[in-house]
């Protein structure tokens, strides 16, 4: 990390924090005060009197659920920097309570939290392991925002150990997953690691592209700070390709940024540093020293061991150039020792070649440590290099294992489904075949009884023909016979006129009379006997009239039966007409009784192979709502229904409308050919 700075991990973890919070605002209502509850447990343990035995007791035996969950990750959270132990027992805690209640979120935020931890122990190995199970979780689950950082951190680990190749594949995986959400914070931190890792590798030109890219990011939410950042690694590259001149282009730049100090003195301190050391390889070397120790100064004050280390070997470094072989041996040794304490094994290689240099005497045993330190640390990078690509191999075939078993499970569960598909198939056809028999049997049942009824009908129209031929011969017999010798008595009774005595007088008188009543009565019966209902000497259109003009006298309306021109009553057969007929009678004697109509119209109009019959009047009309319930409507709806007909009824203020619509039940060829 010598003279660059990186802020990845505290970005993502502050990004996903205020993530993670934002989503648990979402409390429903009806669990608000158990919340507020936890929430005052919450402030009493961090913010008053502290996690006390009582308080650990009272929070452990609280109900297993999402809330008691969410406490104790926070209260592990809480812990992280301050206190390992507690911080390690509510993240167990948090760990046991998310697998039962199979939270996988709050289980990948807790592995999170436990690899960020081991990461501040600089156990980079733990530190790995954790955030690859959270990493999985994630995937699993399908939040790449939250995957995307955690690879992210991964990455900077791998950078850590020097895997450079292996951390910019991780990198460029976690940017691809990021890109498409427009987490701009997350995109800088992604590109600025791709710049340091390519500087890393000596591919300075990509370094340089890919650091342009983080400002680009860094543009879209203004960060100063940030682009501080960018612009001291931008320089440090420069530096490493010699060119001095831009490299303190660069870190001028970062200097000049706003209040830079003040938001983030440990920056402050690294681009001093780095723009002294520029100079010093420009031989500018005016308050060159008073600008390390200004920044040696700041590092000291607040404790940044590793910047300090750097400041020591640049000042033995400045001091060696001016000749000063003591304070330059001065400078060297507490970089050497301070490397030494603080494990900063890089700095530790430097100072040791430094220590060649000062010292001639002592060249070779410095030089023996050098390498021997180098090779052990290149074989501990290898061992923790190959322990990494462990993790994600045991991890991707524990992976694969899963997907093998899933594959399976799949294939098993779709086997059986498509055994109970067939089972159920094949019930449903029997059952289904049961059915069509049933069908089959109603479909003839019904044949049958259409047949039934027709022959039914025909006997019907036999029957009444036999009475019209019956009727026609009583009427003959008594027109012909009856008739013709009534007549002949009342000649002979006639006769009687030549007699006046008065018997003779009143008893002529009497037969007279008899003979003329018998004959009115026996010319009534012979009209009587000869009218026939759907005869086509009166017509249907004959007995609609006289209904009509029958109702008119009744209810005092005027009453008009318009019909189609085209419409022809023979088309209609018996069934349609008396049903027809008896709708218009209903209708006319719910008018008469209710409607103190003053105009009625009967409508009737043939379209396509329809009849459309319009009975309405100017009445006074009805509450449709209440009122059509009655036996006369239902009746007139009944009789449509048997005809397969509509029947729509429209009442008002203006008057009552009822309007049919049914099917001609004759077969209209079979009439166009009979005429």
């Amino acid at each position: 990390m010598n003279h660059q700075t990186f802020f990845s991990i505290l970005l993502v973890v502050l990004f996903f924090a205020c993530t993670t919070e934002n989503s648990h605002n979402k409390i429903n209502p009806t669990i608000l005060a158990k919340q507020t509850s936890y929430l005052e447990l919450k402030k009493l343990i961090i913010e008053d009197v502290g996690l006390t035995d009582s308080i650990q007791v009272k929070i452990l035996s609280l109900v297993n659920d999402s809330l008691k969950n969410h406490l104790m990750f926070d209260i592990s959270s809480v812990y992280k920097s301050k206190d390992s132990t507690n911080f390690r027992f509510w993240n167990n805690q948090t760990f046991e309570l998310s697998e039962k209640l199979n939270d996988s979120s709050k289980l990948a935020e807790s592995n999170w939290d436990l690899a960020s931890f081991f990461y501040q122990q600089n156990v980079s190995d733990s530190s790995y392991f954790y955030y690859n199970k959270a990493y999985n979780l994630y995937e699993r689950i399908g939040y790449s925002a939250q995957s995307g950082g955690v690879l992210l951190n991964m990455a900077l680990i791998q950078k850590d150990i020097k895997d450079f190749v292996g951390s910019e594949v991780t990198a460029i995986s976690a940017i691809k997953k990021l890109e498409p959400l427009q987490l701009n914070a997350l995109l800088y931190n992604g590109y600025n690691l791709l710049g340091v890792l390519n500087n890393e590798l000596k591919e300075y030109d990509k370094a340089l592209s890919f650091h342009q890219k983080a400002l680009s990011y860094e543009e879209k939410f203004n960060n100063s700070v940030l682009k501080a950042t960018s612009f001291n690694n931008i320089g440090v590259i420069y530096r490493n390709k010699k060119n001095y001149k831009k490299s303190l282009e660069y870190f001028r730049k970062a200097i000049s940024i706003d209040s830079i100090y003040l938001q983030n003195s440990r920056l402050f301190a690294m681009l001093l540093e780095n723009s002294a050391y520029s100079r010093f390889k420009l031989n500018d070397t005016i308050g060159l020293e008073n600008d390390f120790l200004y920044a040696l100064k700041i590092r000291d004050s607040i404790d940044h061991k590793a910047g300090m280390i750097t400041n020591h070997l640049h000042l033995g470094e400045y001091y060696l150039k001016q000749s000063d072989t003591i304070k330059a041996l001065d400078q060297i040794q507490i970089a050497k020792s301070l490397s030494e304490e603080y494990h900063n094994y890089g700095d530790l290689l430097e100072s040791l070649l430094f220590l060649a240099k000062i010292i001639p005497a002592k060249s070779k045993q410095y030089y023996s440590k050098y390498i021997g330190l180098n090779d052990s640390l290149q074989n501990q990078e290898r061992l923790i290099q190959n322990k990494f690509a462990r993790i994600r191999f045991e991890t991707d075939e524990f992976i694969a294992q899963n997907e093998q078993l899933n594959f399976q499970k799949r294939w098993i569960i779709l086997g059986s489904s498509g055994l109970v598909f067939i089972i159920i198939s094949v019930f449903v056809i029997i059952i289904q075949r049961k059915k069509n028999k049933e069908l089959v049997l109603i479909q003839q049942q019904l044949k049958s009884n259409e047949e039934i009824y027709n022959l039914l009908i025909d006997s019907q129209i036999k029957i009444e023909e036999g009475r019209e031929m019956e009727k026609n011969r009583i009427s003959q017999e008594l027109h012909d016979g009856v008739s013709s010798q009534l007549y002949a008595i009342r000649l002979n009774l006639e006769s009687l006129n030549n007699k006046s005595d008065p018997a003779s007088l009143i008893k002529r008188e009497r037969f007279l009379e008899v003979m003329r009543k018998l004959e009115v009565e026996i010319r009534t019966i012979t009209h009587d006997l000869k009218m026939n209902f759907f005869s086509s000497n009166i017509g249907f259109s004959k007995i609609l009239e006289d209904l009509v003009k029958e109702q008119e006298n009744i209810g005092k309306f005027k009453g008009n039966i318009i019909v189609d021109e085209e419409f022809k009553w023979d088309e209609l057969t018996s069934k349609v007409k008396i049903n027809l007929y008896r709708i218009i009678q209903e209708a006319l004697h719910n008018i008469n009784k209710y409607a103190e109509a003053k105009k009625v119209e009967v409508i009737f109009i043939r379209k396509d192979e329809n009849v459309f019959l319009t009975i309405k009047d100017d009445g006074k009309g009805f509450d449709a709502k209440t009122n059509t319930t009655g036996i006369g409507i239902n009746n007139m709806k009944s009789r449509i229904k048997d005809l397969n007909g509509q029947f729509t009824l429209k009442t008002g203020e203006n008057g009552t409308s009822i309007e049919i619509n049914v099917p001609k039940l004759r077969n209209k060829i079979a009439y166009d050919k009979a005429n």
